[in-house]
């Protein structure tokens, strides 16, 4: 598979893998990584048309058949049951590690083992950066606001600042900026937009009360 259509296979949440861990292979904590993912996860449940939001409520109609077991994981887990957004991100704990290994498997990550001050051992997920560019690629491209997950991916980035914290130029972060604000006037469905700017106030507001 060639990386173009390796990029246009991947759903939101793999694809945010790419700009969520740093050089050290480590998740970036601007926004919690778990509430982050999760709100990602969300955002393509909306995209995906397997959910859509009702008073700041996740609602599932029937659980989802995909390519992707997590998918029909959660949509069985959330049919007939609606639950707050805010709520949902939070019980969501697994969300980080389940698309790690989604995007390892999908070939935006290598998974390895580092090692802290030479001594404490900790997981390590470094970035293809083919992959990488890849996605910065068409991101910034002129069709970018044909393809709804680059919006939404866009809005991401941009709500929860990751676009600071990469090596963009500065054409490439107004690119990102432009795209995340226009992202309600794109193929996006617009609750998707409403539960990214909801989901992501909500981990950005945890991760500092909570110290």
């Amino acid at each position: 598979m060639t990386t173009h259509h390796l990029v246009s296979s991947l759903t939101l949440p793999e694809a945010l893998m790419a700009f969520l861990h740093a050089d050290n292979g480590r998740p970036f904590e601007t926004a919690r990584p778990q509430a982050l993912t999760a709100t990602a996860e969300l955002a393509e449940l909306v995209v995906a048309g397997h959910a859509h939001i009702e008073d700041e409520r996740v609602i599932v109609d029937a659980p989802a058949v995909g390519e992707r077991d997590w998918v029909t994981e959660v949509t069985s887990a959330l049919a007939g049951h609606p639950v707050g957004v805010a709520s949902w991100i939070k019980q969501r704990r697994e969300a980080l590690a389940v698309q790690q290994n989604a995007a390892a498997t999908a070939g935006v990550l290598n998974y390895d083992r580092g090692k802290l001050l030479g001594l404490f051992g900790y997981d390590r997920h470094e970035v293809d950066p083919e992959v990488k560019q890849a996605l910065t690629d068409a991101l910034c491209g002129p069709d970018a606001e044909s393809d709804p997950r680059l919006p939404a991916l866009a809005r991401l980035l941009v709500k929860a600042r990751l676009h600071s914290r990469h090596e963009f130029d500065s054409g490439q972060r107004a690119r990102l900026q432009e795209l995340a604000e226009r992202a309600e006037r794109t193929p996006v469905p617009r609750t998707a937009t409403r539960v990214i700017d909801v989901a992501v106030g909500y981990a950005i507001y945890t991760s500092i009360t909570d110290g």
